[in-house]
């Protein structure tokens, strides 16, 4: 019985060009878990799925199918974001306004 993983897993696989061999090394797991995975018969619990997640690029509720995936640069400012919340007070103003220059785009 086909599950969403199974079928977000298959469509990823397919859209990145990658080879189920390619994810098993990528995600730390064997082959043959990959092929029960697209399957359907298992579904990938805990660290391996955010392993299989991460190999992907992709989270976790999207492949259980409880999130649409983020494009790229929506996924990049909002690591951006966050980097520059928690060191904001570490940058000196010289660096903080070289940001402010490349964020401005002048």
């Amino acid at each position: 019985m086909e599950n969403f993983t199974a079928t977000r897993l298959k469509s990823l696989l397919e859209a990145q060009g990658m080879s189920q061999k390619e994810l098993a090394l990528k995600a730390g797991i064997t082959e043959a878990a990959v092929s029960h995975y697209l399957k359907g018969d298992r579904v990938p619990r805990g660290a391996i799925l955010l392993n299989i997640a991460n190999a992907l690029g992709v989270s976790t509720d999207y492949l259980l199918n409880m999130a649409e995936p983020a494009n790229d640069s929506d996924k990049d400012i909002e690591t951006s974001y966050r980097l520059l919340a928690r060191n904001a007070k570490l940058l000196s103003m010289e660096q903080k306004t070289k940001f402010l220059t490349l964020l401005l785009g002048e």
